[in-house]
C-alpha cells in the first residue's frame, strides 16, 4: 500500500530533485531499453495520463522494473542530481513508462 501511496503522491508533483527519488508515470522515449535503468535529461520526462492504481502489483520481479515503485531502492540505482527513465513490460503484458529525478 505505502508503494500505491508513493506512486499517487508522485503523480501529482513535477518532476523535482528530492531527497529520496520517487518515479511516476511519463510519455515514451523512443529508443529507450526495457527493464534497464536509462538516464535522461529532465526536459525528457513528460507526465503521462493518470492510469491503473495497481501498477505497481503488475511490476515484473526483476530488474530495474522491479524497484519502480520503491524509492528506497530507487536511491541505490538513480545517482544524485540525475533523471531516469524505466521502461517496464507489466505482467497483464501492457509497457508502462516511469520517470523521475532524484
Amino acid at each position: 500500500m505505502m508503494k500505491l501511496v508513493a506512486l499517487l503522491v508522485a503523480l501529482t508533483t513535477a518532476c523535482t530533485t528530492d531527497a529520496t527519488p520517487v518515479l511516476h508515470r511519463v510519455r515514451p522515449v523512443p529508443g529507450i531499453a526495457e527493464n534497464q535503468l536509462n538516464i535522461v535529461e529532465r526536459s525528457d520526462l513528460v507526465d503521462a495520463p493518470y492510469g491503473d492504481p495497481t501498477i505497481c502489483d503488475l511490476l515484473p520481479s526483476d530488474g530495474a522494473c522491479a524497484d519502480a515503485c520503491d524509492p528506497d531502492a530507487l536511491a541505490q540505482l538513480i545517482p544524485p542530481g540525475a533523471c531516469a527513465l524505466i521502461v517496464c513490460q507489466l505482467t497483464d503484458g501492457r509497457v508502462i513508462n516511469f520517470g523521475g529525478c532524484y
